[in-house]
C-alpha cells in the first residue's frame, strides 16, 4: 500500500497546474481522498450526460398521436402517461442534483418546480378549458420561451463565481417546461469552471503566455488529439478540456470572454460540435463562425453547430478558435464596457491577481480621464505639462 501511495503522489506532484487546480498533498491518505473526490465527479459528470439523451428521448417518444384523442378513455390513458413520465422525470433530475452535488438550495428548487409542474398538468388535463392533447404536451414538457434562452445566456457564463450550478434557483422559477428545465441545467453544468475543473487531471501543458491547458477525466481519441496537438502559441487564456467516452467539453478564456465548445464523438466518422459565446466583441466575426445561429446572437452571448470529419477534427477546433474574436476585436468606435460586477465575478481563483492589477489600472484610468475632462483652457495645457 505504501508504494501505491508513493507512486500516485509521484504523478500528481509531476502535474503542473494553478493554484485552484492543484492536489495539495498533506500525506497519501488525502492524495488519496482527492483523487477519489475528482472521480466521483467525473461520474457524475457523466452519468449526468447520458441522462440528459435519456430524458430527450423520452421527450420525443412522448409526443401524442391522433389515436390518443380518438376517444375519451384514449384521452385519459395518454394523460396518465403524461403524470407517469412526469414523475419518472423528476426522478432524474433529482438524482442528477445528488450527484453532482448541487446542494439544498437547488434540490428545494428542483421540489418547487416539480410541484408547479404537477399542478399545471393536472389543471389543462381536468380543468374547465379542455385543451388538446399536444397543447398540453407542449407546455408542460416542450415549449421554449425565447425570453428563457436569452436569461440563461445571461446566467450561466464560464469563469464568473455564480455562472455555474449555484445560479440554477436564481432562474428556475422562470422555467415552464421540463425543456427548459433540461437547458438551464444543462448549460449551468458546462459552464461551471469549478465543476469542470475538479475532474481527475490526466496531462498538462502551458501555452507560449504560459497558460495551462489541461485535459480531464478519461481521454478519448478526439480529446487526446485536440490537447496533444493544442498549438502552444495560439492566443488563449486559461483552457480546460473535459474528456468523456464519446464527449469532450471545452472552455477557452479569453476567447469571447469564456468560449465553450460542446465536442460530440458518439456518431462514427463525424463529430457534432455545439458552441457558446458570452461575450460579442466583433458582431461581423461572430457572424463569421461556421454554424452561428444568427437568430440567437444578442448583447447577452450567441450559439451555434456544426459538424465536422472525425479526421480534421483538430484542425477544425483550432481553426475555429483562432476565429472567435476577443477584446482587442472590439471595432475602436465601440466602447468596452467592463462592469464592477464583472470584475468581482472574475477576481477569483487563478485569475484574482492579474484581474485585481488590471481593476485597479482601469480606475486610475477613468479618474485621470475625469479630472483632464474638468480642465479646460490653461488650466487642462497645465495639467497635461506637470503629468
Amino acid at each position: 500500500m505504501e508504494g501505491q501511495n508513493k507512486k500516485i503522489k509521484e504523478k500528481y506532484e509531476n502535474v503542473e497546474v494553478s493554484q485552484k487546480q492543484s492536489i495539495i498533498v498533506e500525506g497519501s491518505t488525502t492524495n488519496l481522498d482527492e483523487i477519489t473526490r475528482r472521480e466521483e465527479q467525473y461520474r457524475a459528470l457523466v452519468d449526468f450526460f447520458k441522462k440528459d439523451i435519456e430524458i430527450k428521448t423520452d421527450l420525443i417518444n412522448l409526443s401524442p398521436e391522433s389515436i390518443d384523442e380518438y376517444s375519451e378513455d384514449s384521452r385519459m390513458n395518454y394523460l396518465d402517461k403524461l403524470f407517469t413520465e412526469l414523475k419518472n422525470m423528476e426522478f432524474k433530475f433529482k438524482e442528477i442534483a445528488k450527484n453532482l452535488n448541487m446542494g439544498l438550495q437547488s434540490e428545494n428548487s428542483l421540489n418547487t418546480y416539480f410541484e408547479r409542474a404537477t399542478d399545471t398538468l393536472s389543471k389543462l388535463a381536468y380543468g374547465y378549458n379542455r385543451e388538446s392533447l399536444q397543447e398540453i404536451y407542449q407546455k408542460v414538457f416542450t415549449d421554449m420561451k425565447p425570453e428563457l434562452l436569452e436569461r440563461t445566456k445571461q446566467t450561466f457564463r464560464g469563469y464568473t463565481m455564480q455562472g455555474g450550478l449555484k445560479a440554477i434557483p436564481s432562474i428556475i422559477n422562470d422555467v415552464d417546461s421540463i425543456n427548459e428545465l433540461l437547458h438551464i441545467v444543462h448549460s449551468s453544468i458546462i459552464n461551471d469552471e469549478e465543476l469542470l475543473q475538479s475532474m481527475p487531471i490526466l496531462e498538462t501543458k502551458k501555452n507560449t503566455l504560459g497558460y495551462d491547458i489541461i485535459l480531464y477525466g478519461e481521454a478519448n481519441e478526439v480529446s487526446k488529439e485536440i490537447f496533444e496537438n493544442f498549438p502552444i502559441d495560439l492566443d488563449v487564456g486559461y483552457t480546460d478540456i473535459v474528456s468523456m467516452k464519446d464527449r469532450a467539453l471545452m472552455m477557452v478564456r479569453d476567447r469571447g470572454y469564456a468560449l465553450t465548445i460542446d465536442i460530440d464523438s458518439s456518431n462514427k466518422g463525424t463529430i457534432d460540435v455545439r458552441y457558446f459565446i458570452p461575450k460579442i466583441c466583433n458582431l461581423d466575426m461572430v457572424k463569421a463562425l461556421p454554424g452561428i445561429n444568427t437568430s440567437s446572437i444578442t448583447q447577452n452571448g450567441a450559439s451555434g453547430f456544426f459538424v465536422s470529419k472525425e479526421q480534421n477534427i483538430s484542425e477544425t477546433i483550432f481553426n475555429f478558435i483562432d476565429s472567435v474574436p476577443t477584446d482587442m476585436d472590439i471595432p475602436k468606435s465601440e466602447t468596452l464596457t467592463f462592469s464592477i460586477d464583472d470584475a468581482k465575478s472574475l477576481a477569483t481563483g487563478r485569475k484574482l491577481s492579474n484581474i485585481k492589477e488590471l481593476f485597479s489600472e482601469f480606475k486610475q484610468f477613468i479618474k485621470s480621464k475625469s479630472n483632464v475632462q474638468k480642465l479646460k483652457g490653461e488650466d487642462k495645457e497645465n495639467y497635461d505639462q506637470s503629468r
